[in-house]
């Protein structure tokens, strides 16, 4: 399996292996597909929980010594914004990413 990136959160990779997270939970209607995930390690993963992304990013910007990787973050919704558009369906999905999307764009 390709991962895209690191989303690196909590510079902790080195303790905790990387795991797969979804970008877009499979509860709001994410895919099982490649551009849906992204590697982080496993206590993020499982701390985000069904947290959105953009919501997880500005949790771990107050947290001491976290380097969560926004740019990063920006381009792996892009990129799953795209791979939908040219798949189709997933109209849940789309709906919460495109929710995300602007508040990425907002929070820069």
């Amino acid at each position: 399996m390709s991962l895209e990136g690191n989303l690196g959160r909590s510079g902790r990779e080195d303790v905790n292996p990387p795991t797969t997270e979804h970008l877009v939970p499979r509860l709001k209607g994410g895919p099982s597909i490649v551009a849906n995930e992204a590697a982080a390690c496993r206590r993020c993963n499982a701390d985000r929980g069904h947290i959105g992304p953009v919501d997880w990013l500005a949790q771990c910007r107050r947290r001491h010594g976290w380097a969560p990787q926004a740019t990063l973050l920006a381009t792996l919704l892009n990129a799953l914004d795209i791979e939908l558009e040219n798949v189709g369906g997933h109209r849940r999905a789309r709906r919460y990413l495109s929710s995300q999307l602007r508040r990425c764009r907002s929070s820069d």
